[in-house]
């Protein structure tokens, strides 16, 4: 979410692969369940769920829970072993 007001969640966060000169370079799966970690860039102004799954055979991992704690911005970035770290954009968290 580009905005959220504190005290509200989201869940329409998560992350699928993108392998370049793949046949379907958007249409990636796991082979095995892989942990995704979530983390904000300001826990006190955004909290997120630490860990999910990417499920084997699913074209994008578990959504974690996002709440607005207090006014501010913050960014949201995932994690897994063997790939490379993504960023959410800005999310402002209004009164």
């Amino acid at each position: 979410p580009s905005a959220l007001r504190v005290g509200q969640t989201n869940t329409n966060i998560s992350v699928a692969a993108q392998v370049n000169g793949a046949y379907w370079p958007n249409s990636q799966y796991p082979a095995v369940n892989l942990p995704i970690t979530f983390t904000s860039s300001i826990p006190s102004v955004g909290a997120v769920t630490n860990t999910v799954t990417w499920a084997t055979g699913s074209g994008s991992s578990a959504r974690p829970t996002i709440t607005a704690i207090s006014p501010g911005a913050t960014q949201i970035t995932a994690s897994s072993p063997g790939f490379v770290p993504a960023t959410s954009g800005v999310i402002t968290v209004n009164p």
